[in-house]
């Protein structure tokens, strides 16, 4: 039986394509000379793609919207995160769990690419994305801030 977009973006179903994505994330972030500008570019464009479809994203003109629709997507997506410092020009949480699985120091370089899908997603909903610390960079979990475009 063929799932549609909303069965198949359950929080059990959305970790099994994540982890799928990552692999295949890493197997292209591997060809040699273009195997990152292949991995950013996929997903910038995947990010675009997440916004602008039907079930996408919505355009806040404030940083509260764009909260509100950070922990939406976090939660419709089964992602461990919390919300932590806010500020008026920005707000930091923290990803608990990387989706990808993501854990190694040598994925810093593919774990960075791959968050330019949520770089281009979250700047077209009204925020500017900002990755500070990652699992695969040492930390125990992954801590971004959002600003106020």
């Amino acid at each position: 039986m063929k799932k549609t977009p909303s069965q198949f973006f359950q929080p059990a179903a959305a970790g099994k394509f994540f982890l799928s994505l990552g692999r295949f994330y890493e197997r292209l972030y591997r060809v040699p000379g273009v195997g990152e500008s292949l991995v950013r570019g996929f997903c910038r464009n995947l990010g675009r793609i997440s916004f602008y479809s039907p079930s996408g994203l919505k355009r806040s003109d404030n940083l509260q919207g764009v909260k509100e629709t950070l922990v939406e997507s976090c939660r419709k997506m089964g992602f461990k995160m919390e919300l932590s410092g806010e500020k008026p020009d920005q707000f930091e949480f923290f990803i608990l769990e990387c989706p990808y699985r993501y854990h190694r120091p040598d994925q810093q370089g593919v774990c960075d690419a791959a968050m330019d899908m949520d770089r281009v997603m979250f700047r077209l909903c009204g925020g500017d994305l900002r990755v500070e610390e990652t699992i695969p960079g040492g930390a125990s979990k992954c801590r971004i801030t959002m600003h106020k475009i």
